[in-house]
């Protein structure tokens, strides 16, 4: 690795340590996480015997080093609740996998400690700093600023490709032979790949729509709100991601049920549809061939890529079927090699269930929607669309847009796991109201009146 790689992975844990000094431990945590996520280098150093020293690894153990050392009470205080099941589920199966397939406890263990930094060590920060109303609303503006933030430099990559990384750290991130999409280039800044960005901008552009619609933030960075929108979405639409495309599609149909049709179940179905896609796929199969028919409506290019991802996962089943319950392990022993190379496997749901089987599936979607169910369920409708509860709402629809892209794609990462850390602590301390004590209009969170930053 150069230079600016080292000094920007080793450089990012004193710099994250100079900002508990400055900022409040909610703040600097959320400073180095979106910065982190933002701007550091794709790319990691590698130890033997120990997870990679990455990107991802960053992001999570480094606030989590910097809240131990200078905000050692929140860290104590912090207790185990039920929610915390799934997300523990999906961190201990690779040892279950790779005892029932030989490969060890040691394996196993590697496995579990590189899970427990990416996954785990994310969900608990959200669940230490974001786990309450405030703590919502400071972390959904956060994303929404991050999405603001990366507006110059995609519309640079835009004009110029997607040189920014490389200029930076001296290497390209991905090929780039994928950059060129939709008769233009496709930018990519720092994120690993155009799909990843395409994921953070649509996510960025959602959570300003419900805030701004909400009325739950009235301007940002002394921006208004609705010019905050038009230029995350624009921008949006430029990076030439098909998934972002699709994603914006389904959380403006979502909050526009909630919004004026006022139809709660929408919510929920959609949060729980991706669950029951994955379940068809593995068993009767309905889904898919429509999906590919109403792609052809669009795009007979789009139906084509489809078709084939989807022709892929089909060759791939009869080899996850031998392992369904704990999956292959590590090793690449997931991957299905052919006469005609190895397959795909880029979708996470394959991945997951291939690597570590049913349950791990199961329980990584369970992350994703549950808390957002839970939400949807325990809140009355007025509340959800309300400007006290509505960054709970637009990080509820973040969680379900992660849900949806990793259907098709594997660019999860640790602020998304942070959301629902941050969700499922605070959908434990809900209890369903009364529907008449609906609160008022320009209610506070804690003593800070709604509508301001």
């Amino acid at each position: 690795m150069n230079a600016s790689v080292s000094i920007a992975l080793y450089g990012w844990l004193p710099l994250t340590l100079v900002l508990f000094q400055f900022f409040t431990p909610r703040r600097a945590v959320l400073i180095s996480m979106i910065g982190g996520w933002l701007f550091l280098p794709i790319a990691g150093f590698h130890f033997e015997g120990l997870p990679d020293y990455s990107k991802s690894t960053v992001i999570g153990v480094v606030p989590l080093i910097a809240a131990i050392l200078f905000d050692t009470s929140t860290v104590l205080n912090l207790r185990p609740r039920w929610i915390d099941i799934p997300i523990l589920f999906v961190c201990c199966v690779p040892m279950a996998s790779s005892l029932f397939n030989g490969l060890g406890p040691y394996d196993g263990m590697s496995a579990v400690l590189g899970s427990s930094m990416d996954l785990l060590v994310p969900w608990i920060l959200g669940r230490m700093y974001f786990a309450d109303l405030r703590g919502m609303r400071e972390l959904a503006i956060a994303i929404m600023i991050g999405g603001l933030i990366y507006v110059p430099f995609c519309l640079f990559e835009v004009r110029m490709s997607p040189q920014l990384h490389y200029w930076v750290y001296g290497f390209h991130q991905s090929a780039p032979q994928m950059d060129h999409r939709l008769g233009g280039y496709r930018p990519k800044v720092f994120m690993q790949h155009g799909i990843a960005l395409g994921l953070w901008m649509s996510i960025a552009t959602s959570v300003c729509l419900v805030l701004w619609r909400s009325r739950a933030v009235k301007q940002v960075m002394g921006i208004p709100m609705s010019y905050a929108f038009w230029a995350l979405l624009v921008t949006t639409v430029l990076c030439r991601a098909s998934n972002a495309y699709t994603l914006l599609l389904l959380v403006f149909m979502v909050f526009y049920v909630l919004l004026r049709l006022r139809i709660r179940w929408v919510m929920v179905l959609v949060l729980i549809s991706p669950m029951i896609y994955i379940a068809d796929r593995m068993t009767t199969d309905v889904i898919a061939p429509e999906m590919i028919d109403i792609a052809e409506v669009f795009s007979q290019n789009r139906a084509d890529s489809l078709g084939t991802r989807i022709d892929q996962e089909n060759q791939q089943r009869d080899h996850i079927m031998q392992q369904i319950w704990f999956g292959w392990g590590g090793w690449n022993r997931n991957v299905v090699i052919t006469t005609k190379g190895r397959w795909i496997t880029d979708s996470l749901w394959i991945i997951t269930i291939s690597k570590n089987g049913w349950i791990a599936t199961v329980m990584m979607w369970l992350v994703f929607c549950l808390p957002g169910i839970l939400l949807a369920r325990r809140l009355p409708l007025e509340y959800l669309v309300h400007p006290m509860f509505a960054p709970a709402t637009a990080l509820a629809l973040t969680a379900m847009m992660v849900s949806f892209d990793s259907v098709f794609n594997a660019m999860i990462g640790p602020p998304y796991f942070v959301v629902c850390g941050a969700l499922g602590g605070l959908v434990t301390t809900l209890r369903r109201p009364a529907r008449r004590a609906v609160p008022a209009r320009r209610a506070s969170v804690q003593g800070r009146p709604v509508g301001q930053i």
